[in-house]
């Protein structure tokens, strides 16, 4: 099989996501399939590349654009390729974005569709979806952006030795525990 490998993307987790296509474009050859490397850069647009690496700079003569309803593109030629396999990690690559571009351009892909990919990249949504259906989880406090909250409050709720995530955030990036907590390291966390 073609196999468009899409790793790179625009989020923090971006050298992650290079060292896992890596790692996919390594199997995928050892299995006979043909991978054509599409890295997108930090500022989102995509390059052709004869290798997977951590090197993602966007390289014009080699652009690769998505054309609804058509496919990939590169050079003004359609990509000939079977199917899509996104190696990308946190915002833009694994919330769904990248999903519905495929969709939309009639690209086949690996992976959930765009709303599981959402609803699984936003952690309160996903707690909110799973413990509908039984599935026991840990207390939480979601704290929104920009809005105040009262550190005594979360302490008085959840103890004092805590994990602090993003809600919208993949793997470990942006993961701060704290085994004492006070106001001053909550804030800052």
């Amino acid at each position: 099989m073609n196999i468009a490998l899409l790793y790179g993307g625009v989020s923090v987790e971006h050298v992650v996501s290079c060292r896992s296509a890596m790692t996919v474009a390594r199997e995928l050859k050892a299995l006979g399939h043909t991978v054509i490397p599409i890295a997108i850069a930090r500022d989102g647009r995509w390059s052709l590349y004869d290798e997977v690496s951590t090197e993602t700079t966007f390289l014009p003569d080699r652009e690769v654009t998505i054309a609804p309803g058509v496919g990939l593109v590169h050079l003004g030629e359609t990509l000939q390729i079977d199917i899509a396999f996104p190696v990308t990690h946190g915002s833009g690559g694994e919330d769904g974005l990248l999903q519905g571009l495929l969709e939309l351009a009639k690209v086949p892909y690996v992976g959930s569709g765009p709303l599981a990919s959402s609803v699984g990249m936003h952690k309160s949504v996903t707690k909110e979806v799973v413990s509908n259906w039984g599935v026991p989880t840990l207390p939480s406090v979601l704290i929104k952006r920009g809005e105040p909250f009262s550190p005594r409050t979360i302490v008085t709720n959840l103890g004092t030795s805590l994990i602090v995530k993003p809600d919208d955030g993949g793997s470990s990036v942006g993961v701060f525990p704290l085994a004492e907590v006070t106001g001053g390291e909550l804030r800052e966390a």
